[in-house]
């Protein structure tokens, strides 16, 4: 199997990662959620996608609410963080 590295590689990557991510907190296994997100969130920052980045940090909000639903203040960090990557765009 050949890998296409073309300039979007990077993005279409991320998005991969985000949906497994999706689909792993829709099977509640918010942990392996989490780390999918988390290897979006890599490739987004390295790759400047601020709307990837928003993204990003939502679907994080979303997990992580569902997973911690005593920490706010956590959750509370990565919607801020979104919502300054939506105001950028």
């Amino acid at each position: 199997m050949e890998i296409d590295e073309d300039e979007n590689y990077g993005i279409r990557m991320a998005k991969d990662y985000r949906n497994i991510g999706i689909v792993l907190d829709n099977m509640n296994k918010y942990d392996e959620a989490l780390e999918f997100h988390e290897k979006a969130l890599k490739i987004d920052e390295k790759e400047h996608d601020k709307i990837g980045l928003a993204t990003d940090y939502y679907n994080k909000c979303i997990v992580l609410e569902k997973r911690y639903p005593i920490n706010k203040r956590k959750i509370l960090t990565f919607t801020l963080k979104a919502k300054g990557h939506i105001r950028r765009i």
